[in-house]
């Protein structure tokens, strides 16, 4: 972040900074503008850190029971999609252009198998922001009931279907999940860009949900095809006294079953570059 960027925070005179990760290298400079709350995933164990986060945005304005209703639904729905999902195997990959990356129980996907109630096919897996690479091969070789895809260019570029094209081959063709329907195109935008927010997560429980009950997944939502910082900015136009430093789409869903309830001003996050 340029130090423009921080005078212009500090003309805004906020009440509160609220952070992601991407800033933490910038918080004390924060600090010095406005008490900051820094908003912290543990992917180790990220549903309950999820939890964490949504309860301390309603303790932050007042609207705990909001909080606690929506917490309380998603609960619901989880434990449903994990007792449907009992016994499956599955591997959630991200495929980067012509790359591909598979993510573990230990990742920041992890709720796939420790809240979801998926299998990890491989518990071998390392941990790591950007996942383990992988091929084809792999993936036939485990060969997972289930394969959940996140296309991160689909993601962040005009290329749709990015990933349905690179797995469009003979040694896919072979897996189980092609054979039984089971390769899951997830909601790319959502799992990338705005993964970490509470609508982010119910969209996240109820494809997994269909994925299990064998349901066609609708087309993305509109809030991810045209979510940008303008629109973001345009709805929060009457909004005051907060400021977050959180990339657009994120901090929309954080705060979207909230947003009625408290003042809010926007800054850009800085771009996805991993």
């Amino acid at each position: 972040m340029k130090e423009q960027s921080l005078e212009q925070i500090n003309e805004l005179n906020p009440d509160l900074i609220i952070a992601s990760k991407r800033q933490e290298k910038m918080i004390d400079k924060f600090k010095e503008i406005a008490p900051v709350f820094n908003v912290e995933d543990d992917y180790t164990n990220y549903y309950p850190s999820f939890q964490q986060n949504v309860t301390a945005l309603g303790q932050i304005f007042g609207k705990e029971n909001v909080a606690k209703e929506k917490l309380s639904a998603l609960e619901s729905k989880a434990d449903q999609v994990a007792k449907d999902a009992k016994g499956k195997t599955a591997l959630l990959v991200l495929v980067n252009e012509s790359k591909i990356s598979a993510f573990g129980d230990g990742s920041r996907y992890g709720m796939v198998y420790q809240k979801f109630g998926f299998k990890p096919i491989d518990d071998s897996i390392k941990s790591s922001t950007h996942g383990q690479s992988v091929g084809f091969e792999y993936i036939l070789e485990k060969n997972p009931d289930f394969l959940l895809v996140v296309d991160r260019t689909a993601a962040i570029t005009e290329k749709a279907n990015n990933a349905q094209k690179v797995l469009d081959n003979d040694i896919i063709k072979q897996t189980k999940a092609y054979k039984d329907g089971h390769i899951v195109y997830l909601d790319a935008a959502n799992w990338y860009l705005a993964f970490g927010g509470l609508e982010s997560m119910e969209i996240i429980a109820q494809e997994l949900d269909r994925a299990v009950k064998k349901q066609p997944s609708p087309r993305p939502s509109l809030l991810m095809q045209k979510m940008t910082l303008r629109s973001l900015q345009t709805e929060a136009g009457n909004w005051q006294n907060i400021i977050y430093i959180l990339p657009a789409v994120l901090l929309y869903c954080l705060c979207r079953n909230l947003h009625n309830f408290f003042p809010v001003y926007t800054a850009p996050g800085p771009s996805h570059s991993d």
